[in-house]
């Protein structure tokens, strides 16, 4: 069971502020670190155990869905917010396997 909502932490939400606010949001270098950076927090956050069970991507989902949705072509804010869910996930997955 996931555990309280990691988007009402302020630090999580300062660094997925600044990363939303990326011109591309994954397309570019820069912005892809600043993404790397929201999800570290969020770890972080998770304590750096069993993270994928307690960082519930549906609250990540909704963020999306109330900063993004709108901005982009219904397309375009389809493939992003999968590929930014797909990523998160992985990086997730990731942090889990490497812990000792």
């Amino acid at each position: 069971m996931p555990e309280k909502n990691y988007m009402q932490d302020q630090d999580v939400r300062g660094y997925y502020d600044r990363w939303r606010k990326s011109p591309t949001l994954l397309d570019h270098p820069n912005d892809i670190e600043k993404f790397y950076k929201f999800v570290k927090k969020c770890v972080s956050f998770a304590g750096h155990k069993d993270t994928r069970k307690k960082l519930d991507t549906s609250i990540l989902r909704l963020h999306l869905y109330d900063d993004l949705h709108g901005k982009y072509s219904e397309d375009y804010y389809d493939k992003i917010t999968h590929e930014i869910i797909v990523l998160f996930e992985h990086l997730l997955e990731y942090e889990d396997t490497t812990l000792p």
